[in-house]
């Protein structure tokens, strides 16, 4: 149980907005003490930004991650912001940790990095998977110890040959056979050339969807306006929906965003997903 953030642009003062919204959603969200676990996300942080040239080729990158929450972390928030100032864009991804699976320690804390292909994944997930079945799935035995995100991760990682848009869809969409309550993830691909791919998926399992305590903290938020596209958990799009220009529900889809069209635009494609 998380609160997530996917940011792409060069609005700096939005970005802000977003990164504070983020800090006060994880103090309290009414959501989550809805469903009766209490108001904060505090068993760590993390996240990962890329510094982008004019045509979106990766130059720096930041990843921080910390077992303090983001809310008692004002140094890691500044030296995000930092990042974020220093750069004519970026592409970030923030991630806030309620641990309901394996241990509360600078391992678990998201992002996750995987490589060992011609790519590499950086991966954050809020939600509930179903571990024994992840680690069957990777002929592995689960650990206590192992959050069942790092085994998505894994999977994700592992079952992807070639970077392509079709094995990216594929393999997420396999994935999501594994969800005990969502499968709300947020992800970006580098490639060895040096290609970036963005995916985020926000999926609820099937035999929760009339939930509606359980759908308000799980379903994300599409924000955009003219400089910065957002996605974002539904507490956070509560705080700062009206800076932006459009809002948009998400729910039981997945966006992929390809960074690599040669004038420097960035295509934004949708999929259900079942």
């Amino acid at each position: 149980m998380c609160r997530i953030a996917f940011l792409y642009g060069e609005n700096v003062d939005l970005m802000r907005e977003v990164v504070n919204a983020t800090v006060k959603a994880s103090k309290k969200d009414r959501y989550k003490e809805a469903l009766g676990y209490g108001p904060e996300h505090g068993d760590g942080w993390g996240t990962v930004s890329f510094s982008l040239s004019e045509r979106n080729r990766p130059k720096r990158v930041h990843y921080y991650a910390s077992i303090d929450p983001i809310f008692e972390d004002s140094d890691g928030i500044n030296e995000l912001m930092t990042f974020i100032e220093g750069s004519q864009r970026t592409v970030t991804i923030i991630h806030s940790r309620y641990t309901s699976a394996g241990a509360s320690n600078l391992f678990n804390t998201h992002p996750f990095h995987f490589s060992g292909k011609d790519f590499e994944l950086w991966f954050v997930h809020n939600g509930t998977m179903k571990k024994e079945s992840l680690a069957e799935a990777l002929g592995v035995k689960p650990s206590e110890e192992i959050s069942d995100t790092y085994l998505l991760g894994k999977l994700l990682s592992s079952g992807i040959e070639k970077l392509t848009t079709d094995s990216i869809i594929r393999q997420f969409n396999e994935a999501s056979k594994h969800t005990k309550s969502a499968m709300n993830t947020m992800s970006v691909f580098q490639t060895v050339k040096g290609e970036l791919y963005g995916v985020i998926t926000s999926y609820v399992a099937k035999d929760i969807r009339e939930n509606k305590k359980a759908i308000d903290y799980y379903k994300l938020f599409v924000l955009q306006s003219g400089d910065l596209f957002a996605v974002v958990s539904s507490t956070i799009a509560n705080i700062v929906h009206e800076k932006f220009q459009r809002t948009e529900e998400a729910l039981n889809m997945m966006y992929l965003l390809n960074f690599n069209e040669p004038g420097g635009e960035v295509p934004l494609e949708i999929f259900p997903m079942e």
